[in-house]
């Protein structure tokens, strides 16, 4: 789930689909400052489990991240 970048659907349980809609439910009150999408920036910035980054990355990195960060990328279907 976290490594899926191709867009195309992937089934998951029950169990993680309730994880899931109470991740989006919870962006939606915050008003987008709880993303559970964030992975991509923690790890770009060096906080992730990959470890740490001796240098702040360019632009581009982050902005290639962030084109895969937003919780409004997500979708929920039953």
């Amino acid at each position: 789930f976290n490594d899926k970048q191709d867009g195309e659907p992937m089934p998951i349980s029950p169990a993680f689909a309730r994880v899931v809609e109470k991740a989006l439910e919870i962006s939606t009150k915050s008003n987008g400052r709880f993303d559970v999408t964030v992975s991509p920036l923690v790890e770009l910035w060096g906080f992730g489990p990959k470890g740490k980054r001796h240098s702040a990355p360019s632009a581009e990195e982050i902005q290639a991240a962030k084109a895969n960060v937003g919780a409004d990328l997500l979708e929920l279907s039953t």
